[in-house]
């Protein structure tokens, strides 16, 4: 339930949403901004960018692995919307996106990126590397990689994964379009 995860929120160090993302005001406070929760019987399935503003947050991390979660609304003080409401609800860094992702590039993309950051690197350092990673990587590395590490991909992932392969000649690089990688980026320390 929405209330379940806000109250697991309020005492995680790390939280990653991976989701869907809408940049409606759906509670018109002038904020826009939200992510897709599962619905219940006592609230909506969506937790607002108000919502996360009134919250008391002590996460070194945030990350919102959905689609266009960087954006909001454009004032005097800049863009206020979902990053900029994880930041002041007490988020170090956040993790957003700029557009649309894929869930196949963005899944490859987030388990590099942990791979990275659980070595103690930056936030906003494993992101860049992660996402070079996936510009670079060519078909046969990257079906080495992931057999190294199918443990971490549902079998929806690993079929779609399988599919996209076939049709790749063994040196085409399948995320190396920016469309892929560039829409996420970091914010705060």
């Amino acid at each position: 339930t929405k209330a379940y995860i806000t109250q697991q929120m309020s005492k995680a160090r790390l939280i990653h949403l991976a989701t869907h993302g809408l940049l409606d005001d759906i509670r018109q406070l002038g904020i826009p901004g939200a992510v897709a929760l599962a619905p219940n019987d006592e609230d909506n399935d969506f937790l607002t960018a108000g919502e996360i503003y009134e919250m008391k947050l002590n996460a070194e991390l945030v990350v919102l692995s959905a689609c266009s979660t960087g954006q909001g609304k454009i004032t005097g003080d800049g863009v206020v919307g979902l990053s900029r409401c994880l930041i002041a609800a007490g988020v170090k860094s956040v993790i957003v996106s700029l557009w649309s992702v894929g869930d196949l590039s963005t899944a490859l993309m987030m388990v590099k990126f942990y791979q990275i950051f659980q070595q103690g690197v930056a936030a906003a350092i494993a992101l860049n590397e992660a996402q070079r990673w996936l510009l670079g990587i060519n078909k046969t590395e990257l079906a080495v990689w992931v057999k190294t590490n199918e443990q971490f991909f549902d079998a929806t992932l690993k079929m779609s994964l399988r599919r996209r392969l076939k049709q790749l000649d063994d040196s085409a690089k399948p995320f190396a379009n920016p469309r892929h990688w560039a829409a996420f980026f970091a914010i705060g320390q």
